[in-house]
């Protein structure tokens, strides 16, 4: 059946349109609500009202993304067991009540409240077959289609709001109408957040039970990318893994760091691959046995991932990302397990389910991703620096000289993770005589911006401690020097001085300008980087030479080093010769020192140049 255009025109389309939104409302109220709100957030954004903080924002649009899946999952429940919407709406708004309390408990978005939000997408998919018989026939074709609803849901909404988007573009263009950028920002917002919100919740399956004939009806595109793309690609994968796992056995050698994402990327892949070959998993041939092998050829692979990451987390202690692996690494053991005791009657659902339950688990409680972790750090910084003997009946004190490098790496690291944690900088204070220190330490300006590193590096520094960022290395001769503006870039003041010469210098290299005087002479200024860290300025056959050598000596560390706004007088060299004054404000310059030869990377910045008298 083909859409008329003339149905525009006809009022029983619209009033069919009509009574077909006010059933997806009235099946779905709650879900319509958040979608409403996200709209409203989205909207407020693009025109700038500011009723609430970004962080506010943030966390409203992160309770109607979850909101809209937790409603959506306990309508769908909710029906599968026939309750009375009272029932319903109760446990439904309760149970979301406790998720609002734990978002707007913290002050920063958390892993665990994110994590929540997951767990209540997860639900959409087993919420119907909750404490009622399901088979793998159901599940199957009950998330088929909610899969195909979504994709459909985004081409629709996808082409709406670019189809309108154009047709402005269009109008704007052929009639000289000057279109205000906001209103295709509202187009998209209505197009992707109500057309395709509502679009996606209309079609949402009301039956929860179907048969093996269902499934049959499976597309064959779909059908030909699992057997020529999904399944080899996985077995590639696989026989990738098997063969790392050997050359380790001949070279016993401890796996590499980025093994256990390698293994999770593996087995992520694979696992939606067995999901999506479940109509055909009786057939012979390659599909059939990927899709009774999978798991078990898991067991390797799965060995490696939990070998690797607990190298890391003994090496470097628990971090969320490697918190949320071990969960990966738990999921994957679980569904091993399920599958050698149950082979012949695996349940699908129990990949969802699975899944859900630990990121339920891993967000409440005193294991949870946002305080595991944290008390992992905070204890590994306790033990270096009691063996270091900088904390001495639990109160730190400064070192009578500097650590070794991995010492002090290790420190800078360790406290760079928990100050970006209001809960890890609670845990730290303790530790100080001089509360007022520490904070003055982790205090920022109004026009400063604080990043953890920042922080992180106030905080070491005055511990007596020179910072070390993660990526330096021992020995290192690269050493690279900017200034931190936050946001705003510092207005200077060139009061006294004829030019501001802008620089920017990638290498060795010489720059002319060609400029008009004021006062009608004419001429050039050129400018000259040597090897020796020297910048030498001529200005009507005068030179005066800056030594920026001796700018970076100031600076007693190598690698990454950060200057704040509140003391950008540390980036100003002046120098005044041969009738001229300079003043160079620096923004980043950095060089490699070879040999005691030093080579520069590259400089940028504001020169301020003055004509002198004679």
């Amino acid at each position: 059946m083909f859409f008329k255009f003339s149905q525009l025109l006809n009022p029983a389309f619209w009033q069919q349109l009509f009574q077909a939104l006010l059933q997806t409302v009235k099946r779905f109220p709650f879900t319509s609500l958040c979608l409403l709100v996200l709209a409203f957030i989205f909207i407020s954004q693009i025109h700038n009202f500011n009723f609430l903080s970004n962080e506010q924002n943030e966390k409203i649009v992160l309770l109607s993304l979850a909101g809209a899946c937790w409603f959506v999952a306990m309508a769908l429940f909710a029906e599968s067991k026939q309750w009375q919407a009272l029932k319903h709406y109760t446990l439904a708004l309760a149970a979301f009540s406790l998720y609002i309390w734990h978002v707007f408990s913290s002050e920063q978005m958390t892993v665990a409240s994110v994590g929540l939000g997951i767990a209540a997408a997860l639900a959409l998919t087993f919420s119907p077959w909750l404490r009622r018989k399901q088979d793998n026939d159901s599940f199957w074709y009950f998330n088929f289609q909610l899969i195909s609803d979504a994709f459909f849901a985004g081409l629709s909404a996808l082409l709406l709001s670019g189809g309108l988007s154009l047709i402005l573009v269009s109008i704007g263009y052929l009639f000289d109408i000057d279109i205000e950028s906001d209103l295709y920002g509202d187009i998209w917002v209505f197009g992707t957040v109500l057309f395709g919100g509502f679009y996606f919740l209309a079609n949402i399956p009301t039956q929860f039970d179907y048969d093996k004939a269902d499934c049959s009806q499976f597309p064959t595109g779909i059908r030909f990318i699992q057997t020529y793309v999904l399944v080899p690609l996985s077995l590639i994968y696989m026989m990738i893994l098997y063969a790392y796992f050997i050359k380790i056995l001949f070279q016993w050698e401890l796996p590499h760091g980025h093994l256990a994402i390698m293994v999770s990327t593996f087995g992520l892949i694979g696992i939606i691959t067995h999901l999506t070959i479940y109509p055909v998993h009786d057939r012979t041939g390659l599909l059939g046995w990927f899709y009774r092998n999978f798991y078990l050829a898991m067991i390797l692979p799965l060995g490696l991932f939990v070998f690797a990451i607990a190298a890391r987390i003994n090496q470097y202690g628990l971090t969320e990302k490697r918190y949320i692996l071990v969960l990966v690494a738990i999921w994957f053991a679980s569904l091993i397990m399920a599958r050698l005791i149950r082979r012949q009657q695996f349940s699908l659902s129990t990949v969802t389910r699975s899944f859900a339950a630990l990121c339920l688990i891993g967000t409440i409680g005193p294991w949870s991703v946002d305080t595991l972790p944290m008390k992992s750090q905070f204890s590994r910084l306790q033990s270096l620096l009691i063996e270091h003997k900088l904390l001495v009946n639990e109160e730190y004190t400064n070192p009578h000289q500097q650590p070794d490098f991995e010492t002090k790496k290790s420190i800078s690291s360790m406290i760079d993770y928990l100050v970006s944690r209001d809960n890890g900088i609670d845990m730290l204070r303790p530790l100080f005589a001089n509360k007022q220190g520490f904070d003055d330490a982790l205090a920022c300006t109004e026009d400063e911006y604080c990043s953890r590193h920042d922080r992180g590096n106030k905080l070491v520094t005055h511990m007596g401690i020179d910072y070390l960022d993660r990526w330096q290395q021992e020995n290192n001769t690269y050493k690279n020097i900017r200034l931190d503006y936050s946001a705003d870039a510092p207005v200077l003041a060139i009061d006294g001085y004829d030019y501001l010469i802008p620089l920017s210098f990638y290498g060795l290299t010489d720059k002319t300008f060609t400029v008009d005087y004021l006062d009608q002479e004419s001429g050039e200024i050129s400018l000259s980087l040597k090897e020796n860290g020297q910048l030498l300025i001529t200005f009507n056959e005068n030179t005066i030479t800056l030594d920026l050598a001796d700018f970076i000596d100031q600076f007693e560390t190598n690698g990454n080093i950060t200057i704040s706004a509140s003391e950008r007088h540390k980036m100003i060299v002046s120098h005044a010769e041969n009738n001229l004054e300079v003043r160079l404000n620096i923004q980043s310059i950095s060089f490699d020192l070879e040999n005691d030869q030093r080579e520069i990377n590259n400089l940028s910045g504001d020169l301020l140049l003055k004509k002198t008298l004679d």
